[in-house]
């Protein structure tokens, strides 16, 4: 090999070497609202024949702090996306089948969910298989819900049975400040200063609870 074929490698490693400047001397965008994906665990205690689950409804089931004694539950989401409704059958059940219905409301209506984890027909499952409820397109759910129109209807939940339980999978963002003036819900118990999680269905109906040691009021 000859020095100047040497010489070659060298410079093409230095100039591997060499930081790389961008044009630009600004950091990137950053958000400042936090987002991130969870589960929610709710369970029904006695079978929820029908609810309806507005935003209010479902931002205080994200969680909240009671900031007025036994009066008021303030709710730090700002926006949500759900991902996922999954029903699980009631634990050494024998009930075949469960015929559990999801309808997700849009601009136009409702419309019956057709997505489902399994392959029976009718959105029907055998016990011990879940359903999985995904929003189809166009519906609200499916996009990013703001707080603004809290008292929106996003979907119902039909013939959920007693025992039963429900993952709640949501996308959700909380504000860069909490305030005591953002949306709030009104429940009779809460010790100042505890967080809650309250009722899928809202602390007033109270049908679909958050699951056994998550704290909760209504």
């Amino acid at each position: 090999m000859g020095p100047h074929k040497t010489m070659s490698k060298r410079r093409i490693l230095q100039a591997h070497r060499r930081p790389v400047f961008h044009r630009s001397n600004l950091p990137p965008e950053i958000n400042l609202s936090p987002t991130f994906t969870k589960a929610y665990r709710f369970q029904v205690p006695t079978s929820a024949a029908s609810v309806t689950i507005s935003v209010l409804e479902l931002i205080g089931a994200l969680g909240g702090i009671c900031t007025v004694l036994n009066s008021t539950v303030v709710h730090w989401t700002t926006a949500f996306r759900i991902i996922a409704l999954k029903l699980y059958p009631p634990a050494g059940s024998n009930v075949n089948p469960v015929n559990a219905v999801v309808e997700w409301s849009s601009a136009s209506g409702y419309a019956p969910d057709r997505v489902m984890s399994n392959d029976s027909p009718g959105g029907i499952t055998s016990a011990g298989r879940c359903l999985v409820f995904k929003p189809p397109a166009k519906s609200l759910a499916s996009d990013w819900v703001n707080i603004v129109n809290s008292s929106l209807n996003l979907f119902n939940l039909f013939n959920a049975p007693a025992g039963c339980v429900i993952d709640l999978v949501v996308e959700s963002a909380i504000g860069v400040s909490f305030s005591a003036s953002a949306l709030s819900s009104t429940v009779a118990t809460g010790t100042l200063g505890q967080i809650y999680y309250l009722a899928l269905d809202g602390p007033s109906s109270n049908k679909v609870i958050p699951a056994t040691g998550m704290p909760t009021t209504h």
